[in-house]
């Protein structure tokens, strides 16, 4: 009588190997464009095993968004909002955004931000529950920014929110459209928000301490 034989688990090093190649190649070509045979075949993959540990393409991008996000998680460091202070709001922003700039380093945790951005996604439970954290915290941000007298308060909080989140998302697409933009976004976000959003007591102020390294400054005329 034959005994079935116990399925192996996928090795790690083979499973990073394939979630980075797939987020270069969803982030490259689009979700529809990308052809799964190509993709396992840079991944050096084989084809029955993706359907035995995988089985479907909308299965193997939700993981690699998954992967990517932890991914990230290990490298950037996000600020508890309740410890936040009128010292260390908006200084806790720049360190965020530079600890992007350094993750950025890596192009398959780059290609998780181009994915974010794609047009033509399946349902990708990852990539949904991120945003709704992502869109959580930002509330939350905002909430705690207006408490400390940071904010400009004629600027209802919601709208504050939905500002924030637009003009972050259009730096992150400004950036990953082009990378020689990369050492100018920590730059413009901590120029743009503080201004946008800032009150009006506070923004020239942290304006001033997060003058670009270069020294150049704003013509007052």
């Amino acid at each position: 009588m034959a005994v079935a034989r116990t399925a192996q688990p996928l090795d790690p090093e083979r499973r990073s190997r394939l979630l980075r190649q797939a987020r270069l190649a969803f982030a490259a070509n689009g979700f529809s464009a990308t052809r799964l045979t190509s993709l396992l075949e840079q991944a050096a993959f084989p084809r029955s095993s993706f359907y035995y540990f995988f089985g479907t393409k909308e299965r193997l991008l939700d993981e690699a968004v998954a992967d990517g996000l932890h991914e990230l998680g290990a490298l950037v460091h996000i600020p508890r909002v309740a410890d936040l202070d009128a010292d260390s709001f908006w200084p806790s922003l720049t360190e965020l955004t530079a600890d992007l700039s350094a993750a950025a380093e890596r192009p398959d945790l780059v290609a998780v931000g181009a994915i974010y951005h794609l047009d033509d996604l399946p349902p990708c439970r990852s990539l949904d529950t991120f945003k709704e954290a992502l869109i959580d915290w930002n509330m939350s941000l905002v909430s705690r920014g207006l408490e400390l007298g940071l904010l400009d308060p004629l600027i209802p909080a919601q709208m504050h929110a939905e500002l924030a989140y637009a003009v972050v998302n259009c730096i992150d697409r400004w950036v990953i459209q082009d990378a020689a933009h990369r050492d100018r976004a920590q730059e413009i976000v901590c120029t743009i928000l503080p201004r946008m959003l800032g009150a009006p007591h506070t923004h020239t102020s942290h304006t001033q301490r997060t003058q670009p390294v270069s020294g150049k400054k704003q013509d007052d005329s």
